[in-house]
């Protein structure tokens, strides 16, 4: 039997009962690790200024009973948030080009596209790529703090 310590109570009743039927055949799950440089200060003000209607993305969040309400990203921020929610759904691959085009953190980009590569499905992807980029907001609060005294 599997150690249940680190599951969910769902996860290990699910686990449990497919062990019980023979049936429990563990998947590795895919780990990106990546290790981002320091950002400039100019490109963390990049990172941390809205951009205009024009440089927006759009993403949906997709919800059983609602269907898919569209939302509107317009920084940085707003993006990592968006993809905390497990009912995000947007492009991988647009948020890579969006880190790249519009804000211009090739570092970044170059780093989700990785990511992209090495996730099995959507959601995964959407997963290793919203990591990478709370790894980038961890750096530019950071700095921010050492700049600021927060």
């Amino acid at each position: 039997m599997a150690d249940l310590s680190d599951l969910s109570d769902k996860e290990a009743a699910d686990m449990n009962a497919s062990e019980s039927a023979g049936e429990y055949n563990p998947q590795p799950t895919v780990r990106c690790e990546v290790v981002l440089s320091k950002p400039s200060e100019e490109l963390v003000k990049r990172l941390l200024t809205r951009v205009g209607f024009n440089e927006r993305i759009i993403g949906y969040r997709v919800n059983w009973s609602t269907g898919p309400m569209q939302v509107t990203l317009y920084s940085f921020k707003e993006a990592v948030s968006f993809l905390s929610n497990e009912n995000a759904r947007i492009s991988p691959a647009l948020l890579a080009s969006w880190m790249r085009e519009v804000h211009g953190d090739t570092e970044l980009a170059d780093k989700m596209d990785y990511a992209i590569e090495q996730g099995k499905n959507d959601k995964e992807k959407l997963e290793l790529v919203g990591s990478i980029m709370e790894q980038r907001l961890r750096q530019c609060r950071e700095i921010i703090g050492e700049e600021t005294g927060i």
